[in-house]
This record gives C-alpha cells, sequence and structure tokens, in this order.
C-alpha cells in the first residue's frame, strides 16, 4: 500500500495510458495461502482513499481483454454499467471515452485473482497480449497466480522482469500462527474450549511438528485445525483423517472453482473423465505411488533426500493414473507437487512434494495399500505416525482416509 500512495504523490495528472509507469504487483503463492482474501483487504483499503476498484476472478475475464486494453476496458465498464446501456454503442463509446478521461486524474486499481484460472493461463500470446492491455491502461495493478504455475513458466509473467513486482507468500513462522489463533479466538466472543487452549499453546510454543508435522504453517489449513479444536476436537488424535479431508476438500474446491462460475478451470480432463469424486481418488493414488517410488528410491540411494524427483517421473506416474498429456502443470495446479529447479547436469525440470508432511501422508498410505511393511525402515517421525494411526484404523475396520 505504501508504494502505491507514494506513486499518486508523485504521478503527473497530464500523463495517462502507457506515458504512466504505476506499480503492478504479481502475488504468487500456492492453494490456501490467502491470495484473494489479501486481494479483497487490498481493495479495501484503496476503497478508503475514495479511490475506484476493479476485482476480477481471471476465470471471468471475457476473451476480449487478452486482445487489447480496449477489450479490457470494456470489461472494467461492464461492472459499472446496467445491461440497457451496454446495450447501446454510442453509450458504451462515450462511456469508455470518459474513462480514459478520469483515469488522469484518479487512479483506480485493477486486482485480477487467480490468473491459473483463466482459459488461457498456457497459452503465452494471450497473457501477453494481457499484460499490454494492463500496460496501456496505466492503472496500478496487482495479479495473483498460483506458485507452481509460475515457477513453472517464469518467462510468460515476466519476459523482462521489469513488468511487475513478484510478491511471493510463503509459510507462516509460528508467532503469526500464534497471532492467527488470537484473531480467531477473539473474533467468536465467548471462552476458548481447552482443546483450543492447548493446540494454542502447542502452536505458541513451536511444538506443532512434533503432532501436525509442517502443515499448520499454510493459513487454510491451520484455520480447518483451529475449527476442530474450537468444536472440542483434538486435530492431533485423528490427523491422518485430517489429511485425508483437507486433501478432498482442496481438490472439489479447485473443481467447484468457487471464485467464478463452476466452469473447470483445472484437471478438468480428469474430472470429466471420472467425476469429481473419483478423480480425487485417482490423483490420491497417483501421489501414493509417487511417494512410494521416491521411498524406494532413497533406501537404495538414488535419491539423496527422498524428495526431490526428475521431470520423467511425474510424467509417468501422472500417465500411468491419468492418461497422457502435453502439460504438465495440469499435475502442478493441484498444489500437491511444485517446481524445484533443474539438474545441473540434465537441465531437466525436478519438483518436490509441496510440504514435507504431503509426501509422510501419501507414503504411509502406500505402504499400506501396497502391502509392503517391510519398506517401512527409515521413515520420518511423521510418517511414522500416520503409518501407525493408519493401521490402527485397518484394524478397527476402517478404510484408508
Amino acid at each position: 500500500m505504501g508504494s502505491l500512495n507514494a506513486y499518486v504523490e508523485r504521478s503527473d495528472a497530464g500523463h495517462t495510458g502507457r506515458y504512466r509507469k504505476p506499480p503492478r504487483y504479481l502475488v504468487t503463492g500456492s492453494f490456501g495461502f490467502g491470495k484473494t482474501l489479501g486481494l479483497h483487504a487490498l481493495g479495501d483499503m484503496w476503497a478508503q482513499r475514495d479511490q475506484a476498484v476493479y476485482f476480477f476472478p481471471a476465470a471471468n475475464i471475457s476473451d476480449r481483454a487478452f486482445v487489447n486494453s480496449a477489450g479490457l476496458l470494456a470489461d472494467v465498464m461492464s461492472q459499472i454499467v446496467d445491461d440497457d446501456l451496454a446495450s447501446s454503442p454510442l453509450a458504451m463509446s462515450i462511456l469508455q471515452d470518459s474513462c480514459k478521461h478520469a483515469f488522469r486524474k484518479s487512479y483506480p486499481l485493477l486486482l485480477i485473482d487467480a490468473i491459473d484460472e483463466s482459459r488461457f493461463w498456457h497459452d503465452p500470446q494471450r497473457l501477453a497480449m494481457l499484460w499490454g492491455s494492463i500496460a496501456e491502461l496505466g492503472i496500478p495493478a496487482v495479479v495473483t497466480v498460483r506458485d507452481e504455475l509460475y515457477e513453472s513458466r517464469p518467462l510468460e509473467f515476466d519476459s523482462e522482469g521489469t513488468f511487475f513486482t513478484r510478491l511471493r507468500l510463503t509459510d507462516w513462522d509460528h508467532p503469526l500462527m500464534t497471532q492467527f489463533l488470537d484473531q480467531f479466538a477473539a473474533e467468536r466472543g465467548s471462552i476458548p474450549p481447552e482443546t483450543f487452549r492447548r493446540f494454542r499453546d502447542v502452536v505458541s510454543t513451536g511444538r506443532y511438528e512434533e503432532h501436525y508435522g509442517d502443515i499448520p504453517r499454510r493459513p487454510l489449513f491451520l484455520s480447518m485445525l483451529a475449527e476442530d479444536a474450537w468444536q472440542g476436537e483434538a486435530p492431533e488424535r485423528e490427523l491422518y483423517r485430517l489429511y485425508g479431508k483437507y486433501f478432498r476438500a482442496k481438490l472439489q474446491r479447485d473443481w467447484a472453482n468457487s471464485t467464478s462460475t463452476n466452469r473447470l478451470v483445472r484437471g478438468e480432463a480428469l474430472a470429466q473423465r471420472y467425476g469429481k469424486e473419483e478423480a480425487a481418488e485417482v490423483l490420491i493414488r497417483m501421489m501414493q505411488e509417487l511417494a512410494f517410488k521416491l521411498h524406494m528410491r532413497s533406501l537404495e540411494a538414488t535419491a539423496p533426500d527422498g524428495l526431490t524427483f526428475p521431470e520423467e517421473l511425474l510424467r509417468a506416474s501422472a500417465s500411468a493414473a491419468l492418461g497422457i498429456s502435453d502439460r504438465i502443470e495440469d499435475v502442478l495446479l493441484m498444489s500437491l507437487v511444485q517446481p524445484s529447479g533443474r539438474d545441473p547436469v540434465t537441465r531437466q525440470r525436478s519438483y518436490r512434494f509441496a510440504h514435507k508432511s504431503f509426501y509422510d501422508w501419501f507414503l504411509a498410505r502406500a505402504l499400506i495399500a501396497n502391502k509392503r511393511p517391510e519398506a517401512s525402515d527409515q521413515l520420518a517421525p511423521t510418517a511414522k505416525t500416520f503409518l501407525a494411526q493408519m493401521e490402527a484404523g485397518i484394524r478397527r475396520g476402517e478404510s484408508l482416509p
């Protein structure tokens, strides 16, 4: 917000359009890190300065915005005019000229959320034309995108490295997690139950990894744990089921596309082929088999840390479970694995599980599903916990989470 304010103070009102050099930010982060909520908060703060804010879920941006600034401006105007007025070409032409004139004396903020939900996320030419449209309007802009897509295709988002300033959302530390939990409790306005107080104590003292691994550092998952604890449940007792609940809820949110219409924007071929419920099961099985292969590689000392793997392994696992696809990003956008640079010798892209505890959960599930107890040597503590919990559930007659 400070840089936006500074831009307004130093801007020359006589400049407009491409002659302006307003701040433009690309906010990246994986699923559940609060990109959408952050945009809403930024828009609220800008509106309090009596400036206009135009918020667009990228899935709702029309094709014309990916052509030129007139198309993007038409999308902006569609937010502020009714259908009758929009049906008049003359009225819209007058409004367009008025908007361009108004932009000389005002500083509207353009917010585009989840460009990875646009139908053109994989089209470099279309993305370049959208960035050109934003530049021609000459207004400040903030665009969000999933980290996995940006890391996979960085040049499509800023080939010169000067158009956007990138802001990356990363895992929270435990002081920030504690602050979130305190605010969570304050908003409920009642005395926290004992289960919540214990949960907060585990987080505030930095002992959360003993119970939950590293996943509470992701805001969405932390809120799920907090909600369970507030309801009187002790999340650590059935953490293995909580992970299953999390993964399925995450996939359903991806396919439901809650920021827009119900149009599928990620994994559409998979969801259409199997249906959403079975597609989630297929994807989970794929990830557990990938985790199992990585574990066996680590036991054979062919993978130093057991977590980093080459693109060929990811493509082979994806093809076996999901069918052949030209775009590896179709898997990456599920936010379960993420890019991890390139092999220094082969220059092949490498990948990692998005969180160590993701790998641990999928591995425990694979060891049970594959009936390979002898392969359970050298498990990390979190994986051992998951495995023990799952085995106990199986003995009680429960299904795998």
